[in-house]
């Protein structure tokens, strides 16, 4: 059995194509619970004296000479496993291979810290080396394909106090790293509450002195030697994405990013990017007392007519509703940002003129004292107050102008901008307490306005009331009588 074992993962090593990936997923359960078998019987455990078995010229019994063998035999297959979790293929079939691997993989690493393969005399159980390979085989190689089920597989084991102390010390020693890669790998942990039971994958519950305070202070120092890496301008973006919902929360000090947050705010220059460097910074002030003064100077200076043209419009609208949510912001602060987006109205495409008049709104419901902006006595640009080319909102003077941007639109052609619109000046009031929802305007593009107009004549035909057009034929009026005498 050993033989055949043994040219079965040969050939399989040396790409033979000639099986299917369903008997390699056979001949992995099988040799699973083969090495298993011989972990608890001792079959694989070496005796101190390694050299027993490395030196050619000692004679060993045919005991000896068999677990020689089945050692040898069990690291070929372990090659093999790893070299079935760096598949590049995209195919179903190739990623269920991958994510077996890992399982078995993770399996034996488990069995391997209870019966461990060498006992050394510092009596350390846990197989940190299969560990390693299995970081560098799934996430450290640079040409290794994501699969979406391998990493959620990976964020399974990730919540084990063990493999996550493990992985976070291996990747400290790691003398290069990807910055692409390891931001995969730091958006997987997740550390638990400190009240609740540590979650041990292996048998050595000496581990659990490891908790989270000491784990964190550990993914802290990964988060710094991920900042001194180089990234590529989509890495750079995606990890700017990930650091308020899925870095920050999982850090010991989140101040540490500070610097690269306002740093990424300066060196980058697009608005998409700059918004979300805010984002960071914004947890940073309400979550852990970052004092940073010039937040909404920044933030006011992203409101322009290019940010109309952004990929990512939606979410600039869905963070700034957040940031502008307290109602202890100083009344002139918000006059300004009101000022602004009614002055962007004028320039803005059909599309997001619905966004814009009921983000307004919600801005005038949610602080009651800027409502005295809607019926102020300046009726143009040209006698309006408001400094246009302010930076800080509240020495724009806006208080002092009025909203006849929005009264201008009460006019406009389309009838959900005119009617918005006249919600504002005619019944916006302190009594308002209700918010519009911002959701469905968010993605609204001329398609969905043009589909939404079609439904809305097909109901009317529907009730028989017709289409609405702008002038009836009047048989009479175009008869030659009328128009000649004859």
């Amino acid at each position: 059995i050993g033989n055949e074992t043994e040219d079965l993962i040969n050939r399989l090593l040396a790409n033979d194509n000639t099986l299917k990936s369903n008997d390699q997923l056979n001949f992995i359960l099988s040799c699973d619970k083969l090495f298993c078998t011989c972990m608890k019987c001792g079959v694989l455990s070496l005796p101190r004296d390694i050299s027993l078995y490395t030196n050619p010229s000692s004679t060993l019994s045919s005991d000896e000479t068999c677990r020689r063998d089945l050692i040898l035999l069990y690291k070929c297959y372990l090659k093999y496993l790893l070299k079935c979790l760096q598949a590049t293929s995209t195919s179903k079939k190739i990623q269920r291979l991958r994510v077996q691997s890992l399982v078995s993989l993770f399996k034996l690493l488990k069995y391997e810290s209870r019966w461990p393969l060498a006992v050394t005399g510092d009596n350390k159980k846990f197989p940190v080396h299969l560990l390693n390979d299995i970081i560098q085989s799934c996430f450290l190689q640079s040409n290794t394909t994501k699969s979406v089920h391998l990493m959620k597989k990976c964020r399974v084991y990730f919540n084990f106090v063990d493999i996550r102390y493990f992985t976070l010390k291996q990747l400290l020693q790691q003398q290069q790293l990807d910055a692409s890669n390891l931001l995969t790998m730091l958006t997987l942990f997740k550390f638990d509450n400190d009240e609740s039971e540590p979650k041990l994958f292996t048998f050595d519950k000496s581990l659990k002195k490891h908790d989270n305070s000491e784990q964190k202070k550990l993914y802290d120092q990964v988060i710094v030697e991920l900042l001194s890496q180089k990234f590529s301008p989509d890495s750079y973006h995606r990890f700017l994405l990930q650091i308020p919902e899925k870095i920050i929360t999982q850090m010991a000090n989140p101040l540490i990013l500070a610097d690269f947050l306002t740093q990424a705010y300066s060196s980058t220059s697009t608005s998409s990017s700059k918004i979300l460097a805010l984002h960071g910074i914004y947890i940073l002030m309400t979550e852990h007392n970052l004092e940073y003064p010039y937040f909404y100077v920044k933030l006011y200076s992203l409101l322009d007519v290019n940010l109309f043209q952004m990929k990512y419009k939606a979410r600039f609208f869905y963070l700034l509703n957040i940031f502008l949510q307290s109602s202890h912001l100083p009344s002139s602060l918000i006059g300004g940002f009101l000022k602004r987006l009614s002055r962007l109205c004028l320039y803005a495409p059909q599309t997001d003129l619905c966004l814009l008049i009921t983000f307004i709104q919600n801005l005038l419901i949610r602080h009651p004292v800027t409502q005295i902006m809607i019926h102020k006595q300046t009726t143009s640009e040209t006698t309006d107050g408001y400094l246009v080319d302010e930076l800080d909102p509240s020495k724009s003077n806006a208080l002092e102008s009025s909203l006849w941007e929005i009264e201008s639109l009460t006019t406009h052609i389309y009838p959900d901008v005119s009617q918005l619109a006249r919600f504002i000046i005619q019944r916006c009031r302190p009594q308002n307490k209700t918010e519009r929802d911002l959701d469905k305007y968010l993605d609204v593009d001329y398609e969905q306005m043009f589909d939404d107009d079609m439904e809305i004549s097909d109901r009317r035909q529907d009730n028989d009331e017709g289409c609405p057009i702008n002038y009836e034929m009047n048989g009479d009026f175009m008869s030659s009588t009328l128009l000649f005498g004859y």
